[in-house]
C-alpha cells in the first residue's frame, strides 16, 4: 500500500504536469537517469523542487510496490484513475530497473482502453533491457507470434531468444510465457516449431523454450497444440547434441507432470533395452516434478543405487541436477555422493 506521502506526491506531479509536456518529458528523463548528476541528467533543471521531490519519491516508493500481489493489483488499479497515465509513465521511464517487477502491472494496464500501444511500446523496452524473469513475463504484452516476427521488434527478438538460452541453462520456468506459447498455434508456430527445423542453433532455442514454457499447460490447453508439441519434441529428443538433447529430455519430464499419459511411456523406456532410449527417459524421469516424482522416487533410487548401472545412466541422472537440487534433495545428495565418489567418470561429474 503506498503511503500517505506518495499519495500526495502523486497528487502534486498530475496537478504539475497538466498542460506541460516539456516538464512532464524531464520527469520523465530523471525517473529514466541511473546516475544522479550524470551528463544525462540535464532536464532536472528545470524541474521546480517540489516535482522534483515528489518524482523522486515515487521512484524510490513506486519499485517497493511491485513484489507482493496485493500491492501489484491495488497499484494495477490506479490506472483506471486520472493519476493512470502517470504511472504508465512511470512504468515507460523504470523498463531498465532490476528492483522492480513490471510485467503483472503492465498486463493490469494492458485492459486499459486507450493503453493498449503505449503498453506494447513499455514491453517492448523490458524484454530488450529489462531482467531475466520480468522481461520473459512481458513477451505476451507485445502481441501475438506474427507481430513478435515484425521488423519493429526485431531487437526485442534477439534479446529474447538470449533470455530464451539462459533461462534453459538455469532450468528456470515462466509461466506466464507458457500461458501466452500455448495458447495459439502462430505463437508456438514462431518460438518453437520453427526453429526447431533450422540450424543446431534453432534446435537448442526450441528445447529450450519447451523446457521453460511447458509450465504455462493445463487442462484446458489445444489438444491438437499439445500433439504438435510431442511431434516436435521427438527429434529434439534423439538428437545426438547434448545441448539440445537434455533440455528436451527436460522438458519431457516436465511436460509429464502435466499430461499424466506419458508417465507410462517413459517408464517403460527407463526400463527398456534402448541405451538412447534409457538415458533420454532417465534424464526425464529425474526431471519429473517434485509431486509426481515423489510416488515414482524408489525407481530412481534403485538405479541410483545399483553398481551395474554404466557411467552413461549415471551421467543422465545428473543432466536433470537443477530439479533433483531445489525439489529433491535427498535424491540429488544420493547421486553427488556416488559421482564425487568417483562412479559415472568424468561426463557424470
Amino acid at each position: 500500500m503506498l503511503s500517505p506521502q506518495s499519495e500526495e506526491a502523486f497528487s502534486t506531479l498530475a496537478t504539475s504536469l497538466v498542460g506541460q509536456p516539456q516538464l512532464e518529458e524531464a520527469v520523465r528523463d530523471r525517473w529514466r537517469t541511473r546516475i544522479r548528476g550524470s551528463a544525462g541528467a540535464h532536464a532536472e533543471v528545470a524541474l521546480p523542487d517540489e516535482v522534483r521531490s515528489a518524482a523522486d519519491l515515487l521512484a524510490h516508493e513506486l519499485p517497493l510496490q511491485t513484489h507482493s500481489v496485493a500491492d501489484l493489483a491495488e497499484l494495477g488499479q490506479r490506472f483506471a484513475t486520472p493519476t493512470g497515465g502517470l504511472l504508465l509513465l512511470w512504468c515507460y521511464a523504470t523498463t531498465w530497473r532490476r528492483d522492480t517487477q513490471l510485467a503483472a502491472l503492465l498486463a493490469s494496464a494492458a485492459r486499459i482502453p486507450g493503453f493498449e500501444e503505449r503498453v506494447r511500446a513499455i514491453a517492448h523496452d523490458r524484454v530488450v533491457e529489462g531482467p531475466l524473469l520480468d522481461a520473459l513475463a512481458c513477451t505476451p504484452l507485445l502481441g501475438t507470434g506474427a507481430d513478435l516476427a515484425l521488423p519493429a521488434n526485431a531487437e526485442a527478438r534477439a534479446r529474447l531468444e538470449i533470455l530464451i538460452w539462459e533461462a534453459g541453462a538455469s532450468a528456470l520456468e515462466v509461466p506466464a510465457l507458457g500461458r501466452w506459447l500455448w495458447a495459439a498455434p502462430e505463437n508456438f508456430e514462431e518460438l518453437i516449431r520453427t526453429p526447431a527445423r533450422g540450424a543446431l542453433r534453432g534446435r537448442v532455442l526450441a528445447a529450450r523454450c519447451l523446457e521453460v514454457s511447458v509450465c504455462g499447460l493445463n487442462q484446458l490447453a489445444d489438444q491438437e497444440l499439445v500433439g504438435r508439441g510431442l511431434q516436435v519434441l521427438q527429434p529434439l529428443l534423439l538428437h545426438p547434441e547434448p545441448l539440445v538433447w537434455v533440455h528436451a529430455a527436460r522438458a519431457l519430464g516436465r511436460l509429464t507432470g502435466q499430461i499424466e499419459a506419458l508417465e507410462g511411456t517413459l517408464l517403460d523406456w527407463v526400463l527398456g533395452e534402448s541405451p538412447l532410449l534409457r538415458q533420454r527417459a532417465l534424464t526425464a524421469f529425474a526431471s519429473l516434478p517434485a509431486e509426481r516424482l515423489k510416488f515414482l522416487s524408489s525407481q530412481l533410487v534403485a538405479i541410483l543405487d545399483s553398481p551395474g548401472e554404466a557411467d552413461w545412466a549415471l551421467a543422465a541422472v545428473a543432466a536433470a541436477t537443477p530439479y533433483l537440487f531445489f525439489e529433491r534433495r535427498v535424491i540429488w545428495d544420493r547421486l553427488a555422493a556416488r559421482i564425487i565418489a568417483g562412479d559415472g567418470g568424468a561426463v557424470a561429474a
